[in-house]
């Protein structure tokens, strides 16, 4: 007696990566209407403010890169070696690597206690981050305030 001649089963059909990104995105997203949301931190540095400033501030590509998650390159399309008013940050994480994440900031505000950077250009609708920077008890405190709302990016 023969057996029955074997069909495998068809591939199950995969959503594109795309849609993998919107789907997990969405989990986050807050509802119609709730407020954006809001990242705070901060640390003290020991060191004098203007030394933090000029961290921040002076050598941005250096600085930049040092800051940025370990494994994660950073490549400039538009470098910026000193933070002024009006200037344009624009660059490349290579998360693991690979996976390139454009970004576009326009900087403001920028003085001896801080500075601002608007995202122009990126992966999500909205990201505004204010630095701050203000004498404390054993150093100088680094305020970080972002801003950001997901869904939109690619602006």
């Amino acid at each position: 007696q023969a057996l029955p001649k074997f069909t495998p089963p068809s591939p199950p059909t995969v959503p594109s990566p795309p849609f993998l990104f919107r789907a997990a995105a969405s989990l986050f997203r807050p509802a119609a209407g709730a407020p954006m949301p809001h990242f705070s931190s901060s640390f003290v540095v020991k060191a004098p403010i203007d030394e933090v400033r000029a961290f921040h501030q002076d050598n941005v590509e250096k600085v930049f890169a040092a800051l940025a998650p370990p494994g994660t390159p950073v490549t400039f399309q538009i470098p910026m070696e000193t933070m002024t008013d009006g200037a344009v940050l624009r660059f490349t994480m290579w998360l693991g690597c690979c996976l390139p994440v454009h970004w576009s900031a326009l900087h403001s505000k920028v003085g001896p206690t801080g500075f601002v950077d608007t995202m122009t250009d990126g992966p999500v609708k909205s990201w505004v981050h204010t630095h701050g920077f203000r004498d404390v008890s054993g150093g100088v405190a680094v305020d970080d305030d972002i801003e950001y709302e997901y869904g939109g990016g690619g602006r």
